[in-house]
């Protein structure tokens, strides 16, 4: 609830609103769509709180009565938990107030900023990288179908073979002209492994597959495919990878080289083999067909 303010309570609290937004451009922040508010909700809580402390402002500065009347309602409060029981900082609710005050906030327009961020399908739109292709494309060879059988690069000792499977997926991706690059590790991550490097930054992936990709963290990840119908997941997966397939003889030659990664490859990267069997064999076989009749 806002409450009406004395024209003099209003100025000292946008003289405290400025004071934290001159603090913000300082730190070099960006202010997100010339809002303090949307600025509070995006950035890094403990960059924003050590913003704030260093924002402060005393109160010999101001009048008490117009302190008390906006402390008293929300719009700045003390850091007497600090020890500076003196020192006033402004609050969410007092941004709020000023911006709703100067008409460059309402209800809608935050509304629609959470809407927009937090809940819209934007990134799933997005086409797959290249080296998001060759991901997906690694992992349904290998068959990492369920959290249980994850694509597991905590080990070092297991990168390298999985940079193997990736050479030998993404030159078939490039044979068929479905990554623009033959080579995926082009990015420069210093000491770190090109596997663990490109895998931790797969940010939008989980997204774009509608979750089928998921993390499990500390360097584990799996196609969430045996849960409901694998069929259709995987029938999914195929078309966000190649589009559309033209002949029956290409549906024939991916099928036989997923085959092929996942009775060759497996064994270097796996110490199971759960879906390594000829009842998956046919559910990934039905899955890329029907991918060439409906797709």
């Amino acid at each position: 609830m806002i409450h009406s303010l004395e024209p003099s309570s209003m100025n000292v609290l946008n003289h405290f609103y400025n004071h934290f937004k001159n603090s913000i451009i300082d730190a070099a922040i960006k202010i997100e769509q010339k809002s303090l508010l949307l600025t509070v909700i995006r950035s890094n809580p403990n960059q924003l709180s050590r913003l704030l402390t260093d924002s402060t402002l005393n109160n010999i500065s101001f009048s008490q009565m117009d302190l008390e009347s906006l402390a008293h309602n929300g719009y700045i409060r003390s850091l007497d938990e600090l020890g500076k029981p003196y020192e006033y900082a402004i609050t969410v609710a007092g941004i709020w107030c000023v911006e709703l005050n100067k008409n460059e906030m309402d209800i809608n327009r935050l509304l629609n900023y959470f809407q927009v961020t937090k809940l819209s399908f934007k990134v799933s739109s997005k086409p797959l990288q290249d080296i998001e292709k060759t991901i997906l494309f690694a992992m349904i060879g290998i068959r990492n179908f369920s959290s249980a059988h994850p694509m597991d690069i905590n080990n070092p000792s297991l990168r390298e073979y999985w940079a193997e499977i990736f050479d030998m997926c993404a030159k078939y991706l490039r044979e068929l002209k479905v990554v623009s690059k033959e080579k995926w590790n082009i990015f420069h991550p210093g000491n770190e492994h090109p596997i663990s490097y490109v895998m931790r930054r797969r940010k939008d992936l989980p997204q774009k597959t509608f979750h089928i990709y998921q993390s499990l963290g500390n360097y584990k990840y799996f196609l969430d495919v045996d849960n409901g119908d694998p069929q259709k997941q995987l029938f999914f997966l195929y078309k966000l990878i190649f589009g559309r397939a033209e002949t029956k003889d290409l549906i024939k030659d991916i099928y036989s080289f997923c085959c092929d990664v996942a009775y060759d490859k497996s064994k270097n990267v796996r110490e199971t083999f759960e879906y390594i069997n000829p009842e998956w064999d046919t559910i990934l076989e039905e899955a890329i067909n029907k991918f060439y009749y409906e797709a």
